[in-house]
């Protein structure tokens, strides 16, 4: 040892000693995975229901964008597995109907015109969850299951695994890669009517089919809006996979029937150069449809016809927000919605698309010819990344309203100014300007822990390392530093 170097202390060079630190998860992150518009507890109530991992939580919005907590649900037997609402309701229709008041004894109540239809992992059976209020403003939920065929392998579905008709005559559920359990609607106008009473013994669907052999591992499916010159037709669209090749597969039949009387139906190839799909996008008007890949957007029209027409559609990208993080590939299209019209804009159909940097683009296709004339407007950022807990509300006398429950990042209330079709030509953004009203609080896992000496020089030389936990994804992450004591 050198005389220079100073002895140190045997208990001084314990402390000084290496420790290294092993995290592990202990309690799953509450996230929200989607966000449901869904009008569980009554007519007159906008909700929306967020899905978390084995959780729901119920909001109101009201005519001012405000968004209110009612409660929580936190009892489920598992995880949730996909969840779609089921009920037709149409909010510039039920203005003109006169709901039922509430008795006094809250058990008689009608349910809301529409229920949340849901499964659990590792459980065959389909659920249905409604909502009523109490004599004191408390929130009682009811659950109702349905058995479904036992399947071996989970579904391997992209989007959501439970299709419900637009109209809400039948739902679909994928049971499996190539299975899918289809279920009819019971006493739907009641249910719509805002007249169904969960004590009348209610069951939500009837009859029941499940559908085999689909060739190909399911990517993606959904129920299409059937031809207007054959509404009564039910149309459930499956893109697959089988052999590397993507194929549309389809399973149609009439209200009238039921599916087992219906044959599968393949078309041709899809050519979607070399990328899997992504988002199904159902478009009003003779079975058409949109797909999303990471790097184009298609349109398909008559594809229950020999004449079937593919188009591929040109989307001028926005620059990602600034400090995003720099890559060779766009971002993905990680949301659609669909905004409420009235009565008035049925000769055209309207679509959000939402990239994941948070960039929002609105779409206007014409119903008779989608393909022809469509408008493009980019509308603005919505400030957080975005995956797929988005959804729409808002009316005719105010702007589309967007709730948004950011990835890994804070969410945000976002509304357009105006809902008028786009026009390039007449001014910026074709008139169309979005901002953000009001900010969601989120949650986001830690990633890393990391320790780094202190640089303070007054402190001990024995003291603690100064220890920070990043979170959240770049531009919008935050790192914190841990603490102990004052």
């Amino acid at each position: 040892m050198s005389p220079q170097q100073p002895v140190q202390d045997p208990a001084q060079q314990k402390i000084h000693q290496q420790i290294g630190l092993l995290s592990r998860t202990l309690v799953p992150t509450p996230t929200i995975r989607s966000i449901i518009p869904a009008r569980i507890r009554s007519p007159t109530k906008d909700d929306y229901i967020c899905i978390g991992r084995d959780f729901i939580q119920l909001f109101e919005i009201d005519s001012e964008a405000h968004v209110t907590h009612i409660t929580t649900k936190s009892d489920f037997d598992g995880e949730i597995g996909s969840a779609n609402v089921f009920g037709y309701f149409d909010p510039y229709e039920s203005e003109l109907r006169e709901y039922p008041d509430n008795t006094s004894n809250s058990s008689e109540s009608p349910i809301g015109p529409q229920l949340l239809a849901f499964t659990l992992i590792g459980t065959e059976q389909l659920f249905f969850l409604a909502a009523s209020e109490t004599e004191d403003g408390d929130v009682a939920f009811r659950v109702l299951c349905v058995p479904m065929p036992i399947f071996i392998n989970p579904p391997r579905v992209h989007g959501n695994a439970i299709a419900v008709d637009p109209y809400s005559r039948a739902l679909a559920v994928a049971i499996g890669d190539q299975k899918v359990f289809v279920c009819y609607a019971n006493q739907a106008e009641l249910l719509s009517a805002g007249q169904q009473k969960w004590d009348d013994g209610y069951i939500p669907v009837s009859s029941s089919q499940t559908i085999k052999e689909v060739p190909g591992t399911i990517l993606l499916m959904d129920f299409l809006y059937p031809p207007r010159n054959d509404p009564d037709r039910l149309i459930l669209l499956m893109i697959v996979l089988h052999e590397g090749i993507i194929l549309p597969v389809w399973v149609e039949w009439s209200k009238f029937e039921e599916p087992k009387h219906a044959v599968i139906k393949q078309g041709h190839k899809i050519f979607l150069s070399g990328e899997m799909p992504n988002l199904l996008i159902p478009l009003k008007g003779n079975a058409a449809f949109v797909l999303a890949t990471s790097r184009d957007i298609w349109i398909f029209e008559n594809i229950l016809t020999t004449s079937a027409v593919t188009t591929k559609l040109i989307i001028d990208r926005e620059d990602p927000p600034q400090h995003y993080p720099p890559s060779s590939f766009d971002p993905l299209w990680s949301k659609w919605v669909r905004p409420r019209r009235g009565s008035e804009h049925d000769e055209e159909d309207y679509i959000y698309l939402v990239s994941e940097d948070g960039n929002v683009y609105y779409l206007v296709f014409e119903q008779e010819s989608p393909r022809e004339g469509v408008v493009i407007n980019y509308v603005g950022r919505l400030k957080c990344h975005v995956d797929s807990a988005c959804a729409p509300f808002g009316r005719s006398d105010q702007g589309d309203i967007l709730i948004v429950q950011g990835a890994s990042s804070t969410g945000c209330v976002w509304m357009t100014e105006c809902r008028q079709a786009p026009s390039s030509d007449s001014e910026p953004n074709g008139g169309m300007h979005g901002f953000v009203v009001s900010s969601l609080p989120n949650w986001s896992e830690n990633l890393d822990l990391i320790a780094k000496p202190t640089s303070r020089k007054r402190l001990p030389l024995y003291s603690r390392d100064a220890l920070f936990a990043p979170s959240g994804r770049q531009p919008y992450g935050h790192i914190t530093e841990l603490r102990m004591g004052l």
